[in-house]
């Protein structure tokens, strides 16, 4: 009865009886995409937060549309140091349909979601099914059941929250579905004669999977070991000692496409990475990487098995001290897992698959090149703890089959029931933090309540105050962010920004100079300087400082509007003329350079030019807008004008 099944990995239907019907194979995964889509239903009720979705979404104007323009931008971009044009031009199918609605982008990524869920459980059920035929109806129900029961695992652990209730992360469960979807491909392509061509078939579909993976984000460019792991165990490629050499061989030479396609990724990835988004090794030494790398391995795992206390933020707290305990155990802990599974590997060769699969999947997140303020990251297990699922499937099955038709199913019953149990409290702590999504400010409190010492968090907060109109409240924050981290740049240029609304000019440009030294490549910074420069009456310095911001960045809108009203005082009309277009260029919808562009035609003599700007800036211009009386009275001066000048 133990034989390698040549169908693709899937076993046959016609043995399994009624249990195998049409009702089971369709209603689990019914009721795996419906379990998942209950327990994250809260975010479709949730707003954007004020963490990379202002920059991604409402602050970013290039994704908006499919056109062939805005296709070339997606595809050439390395827009916040990420290659996705796949997930940009999914953002802008969202926008198509739904604008800016915040429900509609995390609708988005909740869908990507079931779908991976649903493409992990064929994945689980395809490797159970590898060298194992269906004995009776009671084996193929309980393999179904251990599948279902490993998708579930992966799909409503509340480690899953942060990718799929962020709408940013939309990188995160696309990659992982065209990353899935790659691996299936594989195995299916496995259980065909070799070079047959469904084989090819199999095998094109695995490399195009990859490809679209990475096109989403590189995340998993690891999957050529992983594909190698998984031909040693379960799908036992090199068993055969004799040939295991040519085995090897050949299984290697399988994997040119897509070692190929990793490289490119990896060199996009590197070309992406803004130079200050990396942390230098001179801050951020080698020990000390290894130590967080550790670290991240242990904690992953410990959230895995207690899924309490997640925050959104771990934060990183430099210098890191490598020989603090709990990095010292960790790295213990790694050595010990490691030699265990080495020492142990006839005996257990599924632990050391899973381990290494593990270890090389979050090898790139690990910190050995550190970019952004995390120890840690939840969104990081979406893809890492995938073995561990399947290992948990296995696991269930083994336990609970196969069985003797006829013989009694309680043991079958209690697995099951025990398995049912753990997945119902994993839903409710799912659906617990879904709510932590729900706005910035619940956000931010949520990650101070666990971690009170997160300047990060307090930066943050007080940016979604702020917005919020509690201005005190935000200075508070300000001030204990750059209290905890005094070389905190966007803390200074916040509280710079909130000083400046204030009036406090002194104020503002002494956080904006804190601002500048210590993030010398912070255009915002610059920008902010220039304004409250220009409003004590440093036109040079304002000057300097708008020219330094858009040498930094070359597509900032603001700084072209203001640099041009600068120019336009100074008695420099053409200069001002070409800052308010190249405005205009960047951001169609900008109703106010239109009407300074129309002030500066005015006075070069361009009547006709100046009513069109002046129409165009009445036009966009929401009503109840501030400005939208100035725009009225500046048309109809210039219609009054036109009119005098055209009259015999």
């Amino acid at each position: 009865m133990r034989g390698r099944h040549r169908g693709g990995g899937v076993a046959s239907a016609t043995s399994a009886g009624p249990v195998s019907s049409w009702l089971v194979r369709c209603g689990l995964p019914a009721l795996i995409a419906a379990l998942t889509f209950l327990c994250f239903m809260p975010v479709l009720h949730h707003d954007f937060v004020n963490w990379d979705d202002p920059f991604y979404f409402s602050g970013n104007l290039k994704y908006r549309g499919l056109s062939v323009a805005h296709l070339r931008w997606m595809f050439t971009t390395f827009y916040m140091g990420h290659y996705q044009p796949l997930s940009w031009l999914s953002h802008a199918v969202v926008y198509s349909l739904a604008g800016l609605s915040p429900g509609a982008y995390h609708l988005g990524n909740l869908v990507v979601h079931v779908a991976n869920a649903l493409v992990f459980y064929a994945l689980v059920l395809a490797l159970l099914n590898r060298g194992r035929a269906c004995e009776n109806a009671a084996d193929d129900w309980a393999r179904r059941g251990a599948a279902a029961a490993g998708a579930l695992l992966f799909a409503i652990h509340p480690l899953r929250v942060e990718a799929v209730a962020w709408a940013t992360e939309r990188q995160e469960v696309l990659c992982v579905f065209f990353w899935l979807c790659s691996i299936l491909a594989y195995v299916r392509m496995q259980g065909c004669p070799q070079r047959s061509r469904a084989w090819w078939r199999w095998y094109a579909m695995s490399v195009a999977s990859f490809v679209l993976s990475l096109l989403s984000k590189a995340a998993g460019v690891m999957l050529p070991l992983v594909l190698l792991v998984l031909d040693a165990y379960p799908l036992g490629r090199f068993a055969a000692a004799p040939r295991r050499r040519r085995l090897l061989a050949a299984a290697c030479l399988e994997k040119v496409p897509y070692v190929a396609a990793a490289a490119a990724a990896t060199v996009l990835v590197v070309l992406a990475k803004q130079a200050d988004a990396m942390a230098p090794l001179a801050g951020h030494g080698v020990l000390p990487r290894a130590a967080q790398a550790c670290f991240g391995l242990c904690f992953y795992l410990w959230k895995t098995v207690v899924p309490v206390r997640l925050s959104p933020l771990y934060f990183l707290h430099k210098p890191l001290d490598p020989l603090a305990w709990r990095f010292v155990l960790s790295a213990a802990v790694v050595v010990a897992v490691t030699l265990a599974t080495v020492r142990c590997r006839h005996r257990w060769p599924w632990a050391l698959a899973a381990w290494l699969a593990y270890i090389g999947i979050l090898l790139p997140v690990l910190g050995l090149t550190q970019a952004g303020p995390q120890i840690a990251a939840d969104r990081y297990t979406y893809l890492g703890c995938l073995p561990w699922a399947v290992l948990a499937a296995a696991g269930l099955y083994a336990l609970a089959g196969p069985r003797p038709a006829g013989s009694v199913p309680r043991a079958r019953l209690a697995v099951f029931g025990a398995s049912a149990i753990a997945l119902v409290g994993l839903g409710l702590l799912t659906v617990q933090q879904a709510h932590v999504w729900r706005d910035a400010l619940t956000l931010w409190n949520h990650v101070l309540s666990i971690e009170p010492r997160n300047p990060f968090a307090y930066g943050n907060r007080g940016h979604a105050r702020q917005l919020l109109g509690d201005l005190d409240g935000a200075a508070a924050d300000f001030t204990e962010a750059i209290r905890l981290d005094p070389r905190y740049a966007d803390a200074y240029n916040s509280r710079g920004t909130l000083r400046f609304d204030r009036g406090d000019l002194d104020g503002a440009l002494a956080d904006y100079d804190n601002a500048v030294r210590f993030a010398p490549r912070k255009a915002s910074a610059f920008f902010n300087r220039a304004n409250a420069r220009k409003r004590k009456g440093d036109v040079t310095g304002a000057r300097a400082d708008y020219d330094r911001a858009l040498a930094l960045d070359a597509e900032y809108i603001s700084a072209y509007n203001n640099r041009g009203n600068l120019r336009s005082a100074q008695g420099d009309r053409v200069g001002a003329l070409a800052d308010y277009s190249r405005a205009i260029e960047l951001n169609p919808q900008h109703a106010n350079a239109y009407n300074n562009r129309g002030s500066v035609r005015r006075d070069l003599g361009d009547a006709r030019g100046a009513l069109a700007d002046y129409a165009e800036a009445l036009r966009l211009a929401p009503p109840g807008s501030p400005n939208r009386a100035k725009f009225e009275r500046d048309l109809n001066a210039m219609r009054e004008r036109l009119g005098t000048a055209t009259q015999p």
